[in-house]
């Protein structure tokens, strides 16, 4: 999953997201959590990394996930990546990710 995502940030081309792939490549110890914070992450990106989630969803092998201070996220990209987690999951950071109402109301239900 990690090696996965490490293709999805590299092809973004952000800096940011290039040493995180890097390091998402090199610590794969880090398999049940994964920090995407900070890193300017868009709608489209957290769509396909969500995807990627869904295809371990029965894994039950992620237990946190962080992509705080990625403020485009929006409704849009909160939406997918809650439809994509399991219910193992513990813990899930999403502050000042632009979520509004519709996105509040997905991580609700």
């Amino acid at each position: 999953m990690l090696k996965k995502i490490a293709i999805v940030l590299r092809e973004t081309g952000n800096l940011q997201c290039l040493k995180k792939a890097e390091d998402l490549e090199t610590n794969p110890s880090q398999s049940r959590t994964i920090n995407l914070r900070r890193l300017e992450l868009k709608p489209i990106t957290i769509k396909t990394i969500a995807s990627i989630i869904a295809q371990e969803k029965n894994n039950n092998v992620l237990r946190s996930i962080s992509l705080s201070y990625n403020n485009q996220i929006g409704d849009t990209g909160v939406t997918a990546l809650i439809k994509s987690l399991s219910t193992s999951l513990h813990e899930i950071g999403l502050v000042d990710c632009g979520i509004g109402d519709q996105g509040g109301t997905e991580i609700l239900n």
